[in-house]
């Protein structure tokens, strides 16, 4: 159904000369995940308004796009598994913000929580997919940008923390401690 709709989409812009006829796979490609990942983002917008944690969403998007673009994690082969695990990742980190929310009442310790995962991602190495092979220059740069994105996270939740805007502190825990589970070195 995707293929379909990037396809039109592609030939559309081709048919209007906004895009070359050698290009239309490529758009094609790109519009199609496009959609899957609009699609994704949707379910976990759905999934938040349903328990009632928008904010902790949106700054789960901010983590989840920056830390994963630079350090990776797990990846299948098999889009539509890739594409069912992503939105049980979306709902599980919720479910576990949620309870975390429910239950504790110490955000002192899910800050220093926070802060110790985040060290031990800083610590991590950068994963490489096999579809995207990175020499050791973009390794290494891959590193740092991940570094200055965790740091800039650090921050926000030392200001969250100081601030007793204790919104973002369940989020940020349930997500590192469910990335770190999910990550293959």
């Amino acid at each position: 159904m995707f293929k379909s709709i990037s396809k039109n989409l592609a030939v559309k812009m081709a048919d209007q000369s906004l895009i070359s006829s050698e290009e239309i796979s490529l758009f094609e490609y790109g519009i199609e995940q496009a959609i899957k990942y609009l699609l994704l983002y949707i379910l976990g917008l759905i999934t938040a308004v349903f328990f009632n944690l928008i904010i902790s969403y949106l700054y789960f998007c901010i983590m989840l796009i920056s830390t994963k673009s630079y350090l990776g994690g797990k990846h299948f082969h098999n889009e539509t598994w890739c594409m069912i695990s992503s939105v049980l990742f979306v709902i599980l980190t919720l479910e576990v913000a949620q309870l975390i929310t429910k239950i504790s009442t110490n955000y002192d310790m899910l800050f220093a929580f926070c802060v110790i995962q985040i060290m031990i991602t800083i610590s991590s190495k950068v994963i490489i997919h096999s579809n995207q092979p990175l020499t050791r220059r973009e390794i290494e740069l891959n590193k740092r940008k991940s570094n200055i994105l965790l740091i800039i996270q650090l921050l926000i939740l030392f200001l969250c923390w100081i601030t007793n805007f204790d919104v973002l502190l369940p989020i940020s825990c349930s997500y590192f401690f469910l990335y770190h589970l999910t990550r293959i070195n």
